[in-house]
């Protein structure tokens, strides 16, 4: 069951506490106002209530490339409303690429806060 099902499933449950017409409506119509991105699981700090070193460890992943998020976002109409962005995963500023990333998005979305 894809993602967007299970969403609408748990949704038409809850419909004995909410106006299930008008929260279905808003759920596949609205384009997101908040981009959320881990850049990188790599950290340097080793916080006692984060399981990032775990992950780390058990989990190497190749960090996210510029190009990457470029082709992405620009490729993507759904994103035209953004007006939040927070860039994170374990330590972003580790990520090579992190300033020019910031760059970008804050040309790309002058409007939003980063």
């Amino acid at each position: 069951m894809s993602v967007a099902a299970k969403v609408r499933r748990f949704l038409e449950e809850l419909s004995g506490f909410l106006e299930e017409d008008q929260v279905l409506r808003d759920v596949g119509s609205a384009p997101p106002g908040e981009l959320h991105l881990e850049l990188t699981y790599r950290c340097d700090s080793r916080c006692i209530m984060c399981d990032i070193p775990r992950r780390e460890k058990n989990q190497r992943r190749p960090d996210i490339s510029l190009e990457e998020i470029k082709r992405t976002v620009d490729g993507s109409d759904f994103l035209s409303n953004i007006n939040y962005i927070l860039l994170s995963g374990g330590e972003p500023w580790l990520h090579e690429e992190f300033s020019d990333m910031a760059v970008y998005f804050l040309e790309r979305f002058p409007d939003a806060r980063l």
